[in-house]
């Protein structure tokens, strides 16, 4: 519990200050949930339905609920904690209590990702999809959503289908298919080149058929040279057949330094690259990115504040 005799200092949002800016008012109160440490002088919170990284909280612990005054600047997300009111009960609505899981940024994705289809929560699918996840060190938010992917498509995940489908996803597939940089595909012979194009091409076709529902994702992989650097990766496409629009695209491009993700949705715009940024660089590319796609109806880029070494997504979505 927050101790109303400590001296609370203003907690600075980092990063991805833009769709908070779009969502929050400036001098309006919001409650705060502290779900844990992201790093050394951070801590992760939610507010206004995101999960982002803030620093300058003092003595508080995870689980803690409190009130806070919002201040907007042009370059950050200013909140100033409520010492003098009364401790917020916990919200009895989160899913993670109704489903008996713990609240992790991989739940959280997992949960997200089946909200967004419309379907059933299962936390033993939940459980199930977090536990081969972790299998994938580093690649774990990737490999939570093929496993989301094939069980949507109603394949039983396990280690060896998620590792195919996550490696379709950072375009091993397209190089299979002989797009690589140099126009020779991955070096195999031509015959082994052939066999693994054609298994991975039947292997998506399925993936990416229809199964019944007028939500799903539809995965393509690509291998391209951009600025004379090779690049591999996969955009996906949640298609809704019903209204024939693409409500969500996420982005993963493998560079040779960095892997670098990216996800659109309405009139936002996230991303996180690995390994990560300072606050400097990381704030140009995100207003590079906004000028880029500003003529795409982007209006606001944020990064994943949290986003770590184990490929976390945190910035979702999970209110009732």
């Amino acid at each position: 519990m927050i101790q109303p005799d400590r001296a609370f200092r203003e907690i600075v949002r980092l990063s991805g200050t833009g769709a908070l800016s779009g969502t929050l008012r400036d001098g309006e109160t919001v409650r705060v949930e502290v779900l844990g440490g992201s790093s050394p002088g951070r801590v992760r919170i939610r507010l206004a339905g995101s999960v982002v990284s803030a620093s300058d909280i003092c003595g508080v612990s995870p689980g803690d609920v409190f009130r806070a005054r919002v201040r907007l600047t042009s370059g950050a997300v200013l909140l100033t904690p409520l010492t003098d009111d009364p401790p917020v009960a916990p919200r009895d609505d989160s899913p993670f209590l109704r489903l008996g899981l713990p609240e992790t940024p991989i739940n959280a994705q997992i949960i997200a990702f089946f909200r967004s289809i419309n379907a059933r929560l299962d936390p033993a699918l939940v459980r199930g999809i977090a536990s081969l996840a972790a299998r994938f060190p580093g690649r774990e938010a990737r490999a939570a959503e093929a496993a989301a992917i094939l069980a949507e498509r109603g394949i039983e995940p396990d280690e060896e289908s998620v590792a195919r489908l996550l490696s379709c996803m950072e375009g091993a597939s397209a190089l299979a298919d002989g797009e690589g940089s140099d126009g020779k595909g991955s070096g195999d012979s031509a015959g082994e080149n052939g066999e693994r194009s054609g298994k991975s091409r039947r292997f998506l076709s399925f993936i990416n058929a229809k199964k019944g529902s007028d939500l799903h994702w539809v995965v393509v992989p690509f291998a391209v040279t951009l600025a004379e650097r090779a690049c591999r990766g996969s955009v996906r496409f949640l298609l809704d057949l019903a209204q024939g629009t693409v409500t969500q695209t996420r982005v993963t491009c493998l560079d040779g330094k960095r892997t670098w993700d990216f996800e659109l949705s309405g009139a936002s715009c996230a991303f996180g690259a690995v390994p990560g940024f300072d606050g400097v660089h990381s704030e140009r590319i995100r207003v590079y990115l906004l000028k880029a796609l500003e003529r795409a109806g982007i209006r606001a880029v944020t990064e994943w504040a949290s986003r770590g070494q184990g490929g976390e997504l945190p910035k979702v979505d999970v209110r009732a």
